[in-house]
């Protein structure tokens, strides 16, 4: 939540959130390493960057994930063999404001079933 903490909420910006980053291999002592990032963690990182846009228009209320697969810096959302798809979990209980992933999928059918879509 370090980025966020700094962010000034303005109209035209968007917050992102990062699982973790480290492109010190790449960039060296000019790297940057974002380390000791948890599911939970991450989904206290989204909950606060969602709050920075909850209040705009519908079309205004995104928040960017870097990023999916960015395993050579550490940085990914996939699922891994340390946290199996928490992440992702932690993800989904967040964008559907939900207290757990057994809440979360029904929280989708009862979305989906709203919107008149068939599963």
């Amino acid at each position: 939540m370090f980025f966020l903490n700094q962010l000034q909420p303005k109209p035209s910006s968007y917050p992102c959130i990062i699982p973790d980053w480290d492109n010190s291999p790449r960039s060296g002592a000019r790297g940057l390493i974002l380390c000791g990032s948890s599911p939970d963690l991450f989904r206290s990182h989204a909950e606060e960057a969602v709050r920075l846009v909850e209040d705009r228009e519908p079309e205004d209320r995104i928040v960017f994930v870097k990023s999916w697969n960015e395993w050579a810096e550490g940085n990914y959302l996939e699922p891994d063999r340390k946290f199996g798809r928490r992440y992702l979990d932690a993800l989904r209980q967040v964008v559907f404001r939900a207290k757990s992933v057994g809440d979360v999928d029904r929280s989708y059918r009862e979305s989906v079933f709203t919107a008149g879509a068939e599963l």
